[in-house]
């Protein structure tokens, strides 16, 4: 079946939006879109990735890829994208390989009603660029995480060397006191012995000894 081919711009420019169709049920109706800009042939950068999204009338979403060529997009109707009788909200999305996204003005598809159809339920169908946005921001959210982590642990071990500090000052001045003790009692002593005073050392502390006088 040869294609039917429509027109859009990649300003959205408010022009009246571009009404294509189908029956409910369609499965592989081809169509092309040629892509403009400001009217002239708009070339699709190469590498680009193209998806067709829509909301159908239900609100159920479909996104699903596209194959292109220069200016030219072409996709066909699936189970999901005619499942539902209405207008379905469609664009044409273009992703870079620079993470750059852009989308034409809107179209709409005219789903008609098929009397026969029945045992489709319509959902929602989301292909892969979707899906990476929802890993891209999986992956930001486990990189704050490791980050804040990371933070702790600095934190952390800020305060165990804090921690470290403190002791190892504690024990320099439990040192010197033990050094001004002994100290005191060196100089306690040869000032007994200097006064030729009867003195005795016991735990540490000098105990001088005096005579009463008779």
């Amino acid at each position: 079946m040869t294609p039917f081919e429509f027109t859009l711009d990649m300003t959205p420019a408010g022009a009246p939006l571009t009404k294509i169709r189908c029956s409910e049920g369609d499965i592989k109706r081809p169509y092309v879109a040629k892509l403009k800009y400001c009217g002239s042939d708009y070339t699709i950068p190469e590498g680009s990735t193209v998806e067709i999204h829509a909301l159908k009338p239900d609100e159920n979403i479909y996104t699903h890829a596209a194959t292109w060529n220069g200016n030219l997009v072409y996709f066909e109707t699936e189970t999901q994208l005619s499942v539902v009788a209405g207008d379905v909200l469609c664009e044409i999305v273009l992703v870079g390989t620079d993470g750059s996204q852009m989308g034409t003005w809107n179209f709409i598809l005219t789903v008609e009603p098929n009397p026969l159809i029945g045992g489709v339920s319509s959902d929602s169908q989301i292909t892969w660029i979707a899906e990476a946005q929802t890993a891209a921001s999986n992956a930001k959210t486990s990189e704050t995480n490791a980050k804040a982590s990371e933070t702790a642990a600095g934190t952390s071990a800020a305060n165990a060397k804090a921690s470290e500090t403190n002791s190892s000052a504690s024990e320099t001045d439990a040192a010197a006191s033990a050094t001004a003790a002994k100290t005191a009692a060196e100089a306690a002593t040869a000032a007994a012995v200097a006064l030729e005073v009867p003195w005795t050392v016991v735990d540490g502390q000098v105990n001088l000894t005096y005579k009463e006088e008779e």
